[in-house]
This record gives C-alpha cells, sequence and structure tokens, in this order.
C-alpha cells in the first residue's frame, strides 16, 4: 500500500461509532487534495517532508504501560493528569479527580466517541494558510483533554498533559482544548516522550490545541518535546487572549528527526500580555521548526518572545516568527528575538523575524543572531583552570538559562536542566 493508503487504513480502524465520520472523512478527502506540504510551499520552504512518505503508519494498536515508564515522566504534586498512549487516553495512569473549580474531560468522553463540546472548538478561528498537515489532523485527532478552569480559581500544582509514544510506526493525533475562565490562573505542563527509541522508531504525531484565556486570566504553559529520534512531530496551536489576560509559555524541543511547532496567538481585547520562550537544540539528524504569529488586533497590548536554538553535528532549525500589528492596535508594545549558537561548522539555521505593523502609535522591535561560542569568553574561563569541555558547558547552559528561567514551576525547571545535561553530553 502506498503512503496515503496506510493513512486510510488508520483512519477507517477507528471511525466505527464515532459521530462526526463524514466530516473526517471529508477532511482526509481534503489531505489527499493537498498533499504534503512542499518547498514550492513558502510556509514549509525549510521543512523537507518528501522522506514521510517513504514510512508505512498504521492504526496505534493497544498498548500496556509499566508505572516505572511513566514516573521518571511525571510532575510531583499535579493536581490533575492526562495520559495518552499513542493517541488514546491511558485512564490507569492518569489522575482525573474531581478538584474544584476544575472541570476536566477528554474527547472520547462516551461510548459513541460524542465529545461534550462544541463543533467550532474543534476547528477554531484559523487564520493561518491551511496545509494537508492541518486537514490530517483534523480527521485523525480522535482524542484529547479538555481542560475549563472556572472563574477567580487559582489552582496551586499544574496540570499535566503527558503524550507517550510506545507503538513503533504507528500514527496518533490529539486535539486539546483548555479554557480559563476570567480571573482564572493555572499551570499547563505538556510532555512528549517515548517508552524508548526503539518503541517509537517511526512514529508520527499531529496534535493541535486551542486556548482561551479570559479577561485577566493568566496561563503558564510549559511544553517539553522528547520525542523519539526517529519520529516525525506537528504541533499547531491557537491562543486568544481576552482583557488583561496573559499567557506565558515555554517550549524546550530535544527530540524527533522532524518537530515542527506551529503557533498562533489572536490578542483579541484591550491589556492583554503575551510572553513566549523557547530553546531548541537538534542535534545529528534532526531539523526543529517554530513558526509563530502573534496577531495584535485590540489597543495597548504588550507581547516578549525569545527564541534561542542551540545546534550541533548536521543538525538543522526553522524559526519564522511574525508580529502582525493591525491598525486598532494603537499603543502595541511587541518585542522579538531569535538567537542562534552554532556548535558545528556543518549545522545549519533559517532565520526569519517578521514585523507587519499597520498602526502608526506603537513600538515594536525584531532581531535574530546567528554564531559560534566567544573564543574570548572561552579563553577567559580556560585561563581560570577551567577545562575547555567544563568551559563550553558553562557557556552553553549560560545561553540556555534565559529562557529556562522563566519555568516558574521550580522542580519542571530543574528536570528541564538535568535533561539538557543529558542531551548535550549524548
Amino acid at each position: 500500500m502506498s503512503f496515503t493508503q496506510h493513512l486510510r487504513a488508520a483512519l477507517e480502524a477507528q471511525l466505527g461509532g464515532v459521530a462526526d465520520a463524514q466530516r473526517r472523512k471529508a477532511a482526509f478527502a481534503a489531505f489527499e487534495d493537498l498533499g504534503l506540504p512542499t518547498r514550492r510551499d513558502e510556509e514549509w520552504r525549510y521543512t523537507p517532508l518528501a522522506a514521510l512518505s517513504g514510512h508505512r503508519w498504521g492504526a496505534p494498536r493497544a498498548q500496556s504501560l509499566r508505572p516505572d515508564e511513566l514516573a521518571r515522566h511525571q510532575t510531583p504534586g499535579a493536581v490533575a493528569r492526562f495520559v495518552f498512549v499513542d493517541g488514546s487516553l491511558h485512564a490507569a495512569a492518569s489522575r482525573l479527580e474531581p478538584v474544584a473549580g476544575l472541570t476536566l474531560s477528554h474527547l472520547r468522553a462516551d461510548a459513541a466517541g460524542r465529545p461534550q463540546v462544541a463543533e467550532a472548538d474543534l476547528v477554531g478561528d484559523l487564520e493561518r494558510p491551511r496545509s494537508g498537515v492541518d486537514a490530517l489532523h483534523e480527521a485523525l485527532a480522535f482524542d484529547g483533554a479538555i481542560i475549563e478552569v472556572a472563574a477567580n480559581t487559582e489552582l496551586e500544582g499544574v496540570i499535566e498533559i503527558v503524550h507517550v509514544a510506545a507503538d513503533p510506526e504507528s500514527v496518533a493525533a490529539h486535539r486539546h482544548i483548555v479554557r480559563l475562565g476570567h480571573h482564572a490562573r493555572a499551570t499547563l505542563v505538556e510532555r512528549y516522550v517515548a517508552t524508548s527509541e526503539a518503541a517509537a522508531a517511526a512514529f508520527l504525531r499531529v496534535n493541535g490545541t486551542t486556548i482561551d484565556v479570559g479577561a485577566g486570566a493568566a496561563l503558564h504553559h510549559i511544553r517539553l518535546q522528547r520525542e523519539a529520534r526517529g519520529a516525525c512531530a506537528f504541533y499547531a496551536d491557537d491562543v486568544a487572549t481576552r482583557r488583561d489576560g496573559a499567557y506565558r509559555r515555554v517550549t524546550v524541543s530535544l527530540g524527533a528527526r522532524v518537530a515542527r511547532e506551529t503557533l498562533t496567538i489572536r490578542v483579541n481585547e484591550p491589556g492583554a500580555h503575551t510572553d513566549i520562550a523557547a530553546l531548541y537544540v537538534p542535534k545529528q539528524g534532526q531539523l526543529i521548526d517554530h513558526h509563530t504569529c502573534i496577531d495584535h488586533r485590540a489597543p495597548a497590548c504588550t507581547a516578549d518572545q525569545l527564541y534561542k536554538g542551540i545546534l550541533d553535528g548536521d543538525g538543522a532549525a526553522v524559526f519564522n516568527g511574525k508580529i502582525f500589528v493591525r491598525q486598532a492596535a494603537q499603543q502595541t508594545a511587541a518585542e522579538q528575538l531569535n538567537q542562534n549558537l552554532m556548535l558545528s561548522r556543518d549545522a545549519t539555521c533559517d532565520t526569519k523575524p517578521q514585523l507587519e505593523i499597520f498602526a502608526d502609535d506603537v513600538r515594536c522591535t525584531h532581531g535574530a543572531t546567528v554564531g559560534q561560542l566567544s573564543p574570548e569568553e572561552m579563553f577567559y574561563l580556560m585561563s581560570r583552570a577551567i577545562p575547555e569541555p567544563a568551559a563550553r558547558r558553562m557557556l552553553v547552559h549560560g545561553f540556555a538559562e534565559t529562557v529556562l528561567e522563566r519555568v516558574a514551576a521550580e522542580d519542571v525547571a530543574r528536570e528541564l536542566r538535568e535533561q539538557l545535561d543529558e542531551h548535550l553530553a549524548a
């Protein structure tokens, strides 16, 4: 069978008893028409996907999960935890007990697979160009978390979503929906991991999250991507912020053969603040791609964007960030910076920061840098009896720290620093 036929078989294996089967079939037909993006598509020109068509992905098979396989991928003190194994909720490993002010559900909430959520929430108010990957996600996303934090609720612990890849050569898709009521406070931690490199040697993930931050609410969103080194992963997140709302996000990407994150933030009402940061560390044979768009639609809003890459071997990275300021969004203050540290002459980086401004009373800046470790700084450290490997490690960690220090959850921040150590030392 061809690549497309294998994906169709994966879809049909899961359609039984699903209420929206016709919509999913129509979405898959759109995928067949659009195909995978190519270098001729402007938004995908630096993300080669031709190699994906050589794989024969199928529907995930039922997998067991040992407690020790999950224990190292948990945040201590989480108030709630969703665990998805190869695309489906693993109820035994999840923690979904009632919590005051917090409503938890998932898309396969009843036997017929009819989630209690509006159709508009599944599709979203998307303005980015539609691609074959978007259509494939719409067809295959059968499960996902639904998280609602009630107005005036401040959660002490984190809400956690753990995605585990266990079945080799399978495809998994999710759609998560997160809503915060007015003046709510919450921290969301997402993890993408594999039980082993061999278990997810050619795993395909297509994931999407829709987030609505209410008036005066604040969401701190942490994402750790440690997919298997042979996996291909696509994430598309759509965030809407309301009056005086705050959305803070830190993404750390260490895994996958090809990983692409598309983040669209719609700043809908005055006074909202956006703070997004990312650290990506591609090594031999890896490509990590970040596409962002912060769409300012209302006045007196602020945004701070810092994306940093550490590239080694023949690792490759793409950054395409856009700040879009509409005419109504006067008094916008937005900053965007992409910095890349090249540890190898074979590494490649394509960076494209963008400003598109239609208002005249704004303060917006953007910039990008690509460079190597400073010889002067290396000399300074080594002249004080610090060995060269240790000096390099100190400078690399100092470069990464401006992103990691934005992680407010101390346990998660400590874990991220340890995993960065492991990744760089491997």
